[in-house]
């Protein structure tokens, strides 16, 4: 049985506008929200059980 590994963290802008990139490159549609939202900055939250309630609590 194969194991299943979690991606990778996406923690920096530089990171969020390559895989935005890889999206464009699979649906050229996106082009147009890419340009109109403009750079995405990550919002990271703190790891464990402050995480999720922060996620919970913000929704």
């Amino acid at each position: 049985m194969s194991q299943i590994l979690p991606s990778p963290r996406i923690d920096s802008a530089e990171a969020i506008a390559a895989h935005i990139e890889l999206l464009v490159e699979v649906d050229p549609r996106l082009v147009a929200v890419r340009d109109f939202a403009g750079p995405v900055q990550p919002r990271i939250n703190p790891s464990g059980f402050a995480g999720i309630a922060k996620v919970i609590t913000g929704q």
